[in-house]
């Protein structure tokens, strides 16, 4: 009965020791994370910050979009000229 309860206290004694241990590791490798997240998250904010705010690219796609339509018709007009009406 002895060695019983020996033994119980032992393996909660190893168990104790291991749940601490797995605490340190873990807590020390999400603070490895977080500073990480940090890390990336500054970097991001730098770069939004950094771009420029170029309204210019709508324009260009407005006009891309423009002469997209002007060269359908001009194909359609090569192809099918009776489809022109004049």
């Amino acid at each position: 009965m002895v060695k019983d309860l020996a033994r119980v206290e032992s393996l909660t004694i190893m168990r104790l020791i291991v749940s601490l241990l797995l605490t340190i590791v873990n807590s020390a490798y999400g603070a490895g994370l977080k500073k990480l997240k940090e890390k990336y998250t500054q970097e991001l904010q730098e770069l939004n910050k950094s771009k420029p705010k170029d309204k210019g690219d709508e324009g260009l796609l407005e006009n891309l979009a423009r002469l997209n339509a002007q060269l359908g018709v001009s194909r359609d007009s090569l192809v099918c000229p009776h489809l022109i009406q004049r």
